[in-house]
């Protein structure tokens, strides 16, 4: 190819969050532990056991991060991530630059 798209390519195994399947497979991972973090601090919201609350927490927090980070597949879910940001007030976690690249690049990609 002389006109140098051969240098250019990249297959999808190494191109990782530009290929479809791979940001969707991110985002079903990362909300499915989001699911499961709000559903364990839910449990023990009325606990007793402050340890386990605090842990569970913890585990929301990082579930938080994740699913901020992670490629929304469509603008329903990028709205949910503005949402999420406001609601948890994620600007004062440690994911907050993270989090608003990711989603600077949903909209962007999402705009076409």
């Amino acid at each position: 190819m002389a006109d140098g798209a051969a240098e250019n390519w990249t297959p999808d195994q190494v191109r990782g969050d530009e290929s479809e399947g791979f940001r969707r497979a991110a985002w079903a991972k990362a909300l499915a532990r989001w699911r499961r973090a709000e559903a364990g601090v839910a449990a023990l919201a009325q606990s007793e056991d402050e340890d386990a609350y605090d842990r569970a927490v913890g585990r929301q927090i990082a579930a938080l991060g994740r699913v901020l980070r992670a490629p929304a597949p469509d603008g329903a879910a990028a709205a949910w991530k503005l949402e999420l940001i406001a609601a948890h007030q994620a600007y004062e976690l440690g994911c907050w630059d993270a989090a608003v690249a990711a989603l600077a690049a949903d909209v962007r990609r999402l705009a076409g």
